[in-house]
């Protein structure tokens, strides 16, 4: 299996940088977490309810301005917000998916009318402008 080798490799890793004599433990699951790969990514609906909580928590509309993000970005945006929040982070083609649904044109490789907030207020702060 796979995740045997990963895991293994990881050991090995482990091992390799600990004390001569001493052994690493390491708690390995019974139960491997969920994959995102065992989801089809043409199934963007297991991830359609913490795509809706990361876009309020994370981002800013932008639909009458010029705004735009790259998908690249927001989707690692997202990926860690998943993480964070012990949830599966979604592949590409289920990610490009729900911007769509959601109403948000892609176009080489951007996303527009949304942006993350923090990038927003970074470019803001420079300008001396807050959002609400």
């Amino acid at each position: 299996m796979e995740q045997d080798s990963v895991v293994e490799r990881a050991l090995e890793a482990i091992r390799a940088i600990c004390r001569p004599g001493e052994t690493p433990t390491v708690a390995v699951p019974e139960n491997p977490p969920l994959e995102a790969a065992s989801i089809p990514p043409d199934a963007p609906d297991a991830w359609r309810e913490d795509f809706i909580r990361w876009a309020l928590e994370r981002c800013v509309l932008r639909e009458d301005y010029e705004d735009s993000q790259s998908v690249g970005s927001l989707l690692i945006d997202f990926a860690e917000w998943a993480i964070d929040h012990d949830a599966v982070p979604a592949p590409r083609d289920a990610f490009e998916a729900l911007l769509e649904e959601a109403g948000f044109r892609l176009k080489d490789g951007m996303a527009m009318g949304i942006v993350l907030k923090a990038d927003l207020e970074a470019v803001l702060l420079s300008q001396k402008v807050t959002i609400q």
